[in-house]
């Protein structure tokens, strides 16, 4: 199996055990309003919010983050794979 590896020589299983570093009191309230605001929405209608993609994945947007999860209609629940901070949008 082909390992890729970054510049810095990191694995992607590298970089998502690296914990997230927030500059300012500001970025971590957008993060955490951006949180917020994906919670509640997934917790309405998952299947419904988002953009769809292969093997039944979902991607959803909000401020600086990016979301992608699982809906299992069967034991009604969402399971978020990953998340991702692209910093502030101003």
């Amino acid at each position: 199996m082909l390992e890729v590896r970054n510049r810095a020589g990191e694995t992607a299983d590298d970089q998502n055990r690296r914990p997230c570093r927030l500059g300012s009191p500001a970025d971590r309230n957008a993060v955490t309003a951006a949180a917020n605001e994906v919670d509640r929405l997934l917790a309405a209608d998952p299947a419904a919010q988002g953009e769809s993609r292969a093997g039944g994945l979902r991607v959803r947007i909000a401020e600086s983050l990016m979301v992608g999860y699982m809906v299992d209609e069967e034991a009604r629940r969402v399971v978020v794979f990953s998340v991702r901070y692209f910093g502030r949008t101003v």
